[in-house]
């Protein structure tokens, strides 16, 4: 009876083993084909991506932590490296920076410096004007006969200047009281003489 229940336990298990595989592993196996298939068709190829993933999964990849570890490290001397370049880049950049911060400031000074030039030129041109034109009140206030001779030795350019700012009046006063060959060159030369303002 052991022997009937042992030979029945038995069928029953193998039979079990032959359902599984005719109910479940085959038909995984056969729809794993189609989807090989289907894939391989598509472009894909499964084996590349499973070997992408079996890498990924440590314990199949075959790398242990040491080897990660030793990659890890030689990247990160690579990355060292590449901050000390970069470093050194952004060290020199910041000395070119400061020589021409250097040369703009020695050039704002220079600018400076000329403009406090201009400036004095400025007030010295303001002050020969006004002594210039005092110079001619005082020939238009004198008696034509007093300036006229003065102006003959005067340098002609200076007279001429002279000549060309005072009033019509005075000067056709002074030109009276002037020797003829003298009032004739001052009136040749007044007409082509443009005065400085």
């Amino acid at each position: 009876m052991e022997k009937a229940i042992e030979k029945n336990h038995n069928e029953k298990t193998s039979s079990i083993g032959k359902r599984f595989v005719l109910w479940v592993a085959l038909p995984l196996l056969l729809v794993l084909i189609i989807v090989l298939a289907v894939l391989s068709f598509s472009g894909i190829n499964v084996f590349e991506k499973a070997e992408e993933i079996g890498l990924k999964i440590p314990f199949i990849s075959g790398q242990t932590e040491e080897t990660e570890n030793r990659i890890d490290s030689s990247e990160l001397v690579a990355l060292q490296g590449q901050i000390k370049d970069r470093e050194s880049q952004i060290e020199q950049l910041e000395n070119t920076i400061i020589e021409k911060d250097q040369s703009i400031a020695e050039l704002q000074q220079e600018i400076d410096q000329q403009s406090l030039i201009i400036e004095e030129l400025r007030e010295v041109q303001a002050d020969n004007k006004r002594e210039f034109n005092e110079v001619v009140a005082t020939f238009e206030s004198m008696s034509s006969k007093n300036a006229a001779p003065i102006l003959i030795e005067m340098d002609e350019f200076v007279a001429l200047q002279i000549l060309a700012r005072v009033d019509e009046e005075t000067l056709a006063s002074i030109l009276e009281n002037m020797p003829p060959a003298d009032a004739a060159r001052f009136a040749q030369s007044l007409t082509v003489f443009i005065p400085n303002e």
